[in-house]
């Protein structure tokens, strides 16, 4: 095994394509778990994905053996198991490889030529000048530091407040909006019209939702003043108290009659 690549620490596992390999399907659990540990040695190996000593020369069954600590007989039938299955291939002299890590290896090389290059040589407009790496370097900084520049014409939607849309119901003279009606409706869809296209103006909604309601099941509203929302709040803690003194009051009661049960001499 040739470890001498330490920048490779880590491999690349299709998850997804080892799930649903159907060679792999006819494979024991004895071979899947010879597979991965093939895997990881080929990893460390030159050229990539082949089983080779650090010398270059084929690593035999007996060198698998030990390196995995296996048992001998273990190792030949499930390595057999593999090249049964297509799992593994063996090259003219003799050495294991894994095929998908010998085409990831390729496809690493030809990439890594063509950085050296400057790019992909196939590609129609080569490049017409050498790249700037401290131009690019500042760019780049640029980028992080400053703000986004939005797009002329195009105004960003801000989601309103609850006091807002109260404001804007009171000034506007909508009757029939809700404002914790209107605001619920739109936090629950996401602030889409209809459920389908993104909000834009939604002072324009509001006026839309009081036309519609203006006729509808809804009771027609004056302007809302400062002091009734005041005391529809309280209201609605005062609910909220009683709701709890009950809730208690049932405990207690339940655990005075489990302690009379207990004690009547009859039970």
């Amino acid at each position: 095994m040739n470890v001498k690549d330490k920048a490779r620490p880590w491999f690349k596992f299709w998850s997804q394509d080892w799930l649903a390999d159907p060679d792999l399907k006819r494979c024991s659990a004895s071979e899947h778990g010879m597979l991965i540990n093939l895997m990881a040695i080929a990893h460390g190996c030159e050229p990539y994905g082949e089983l080779r000593r650090s010398d270059g020369t084929p690593m035999t069954d007996h060198d698998i053996r030990i390196t995995l600590s296996w048992n001998y007989q273990t190792v030949r039938m499930t390595l057999s198991g593999l090249l049964h299955n297509a799992r593994i291939g063996m090259g003219k002299d003799g050495a294991y490889f894994i095929p998908r890590m010998v085409k990831d290896g390729e496809n690493y090389r030809k990439q890594r030529d063509y950085g050296y290059k400057g790019g992909n040589p196939t590609l129609k407009a080569p490049l017409k000048a050498p790249l700037k790496v401290e131009a690019e370097a500042e760019a780049e900084v640029e980028v992080e530091t400053d703000p986004p520049t939005p797009r002329r014409g195009k105004s960003v939607f801000v989601k309103p407040s609850l006091s807002q849309i109260r404001e804007y119901a009171n000034s506007a003279n909508l009757g029939n909006v809700d404002p914790n009606e209107f605001l619920d409706h739109f936090d629950s869809n996401g602030w889409r019209i209809s459920g389908k296209a993104p909000m834009k103006d939604w002072q324009a909604a509001a006026r839309n939702w009081n036309r519609r309601n203006k006729n509808g099941g809804f009771r027609k509203q004056e302007p809302i003043s400062t002091s009734t929302w005041d005391s529809e709040k309280a209201k609605e803690k005062g609910r909220a108290v009683m709701l709890e003194w009950h809730r208690k009051e049932k405990i207690v009661q339940a655990e005075k009659q489990k302690r009379e049960e207990l004690n009547d001499p009859a039970s």
